[in-house]
């Protein structure tokens, strides 16, 4: 069955298989690795969820390039890839919108919120 990572958000395909409460669906994200393993009833409820998401070591900021002139002093994301500590990365969309910001710190601060990590593993590229 086709799935949205819990982790990264993309697109994965998990396996369902019965159980006696319901269904077990497993399987990983080709991604970021994530290890998806989780038992639901037969209405799609979960009952037990053992699925491990990677640790976020690092996470890369690109700036947006196409800020109009007019806009002097704003900046907004333009991309953002995460690095695991499995030793994969992704590039993510989740937080690619039309935000503005007055300075660095303020998106850095931002992108750490969002992401539930420490604003000392943002950086910039």
């Amino acid at each position: 069955m086709q799935n949205t990572c819990k982790c990264c958000k993309n697109k994965i395909y998990l396996d369902k298989d019965t159980s006696a409460n319901g269904y077990i669906i497993s399987g990983q994200c080709d991604s970021c690795g994530a290890v998806i393993n989780y038992e639901e009833d037969i209405f799609g409820n979960t009952i037990k969820d053992f699925s491990k998401c990677p640790s976020i070591d690092s996470v890369e900021v690109a700036l947006d390039s196409d800020v109009p002139d007019y806009m002097e002093g704003i900046i907004r994301i333009g991309s953002i890839t995460k690095f695991f500590d499995n030793g994969k990365s992704v590039e993510s969309d989740e937080l690619t919108t039309n935000e503005e910001f007055h300075s660095e710190k303020e998106l850095i601060d931002f992108v750490a919120k969002k992401l539930k990590i420490s604003s000392s593993i943002v950086s910039f590229i």
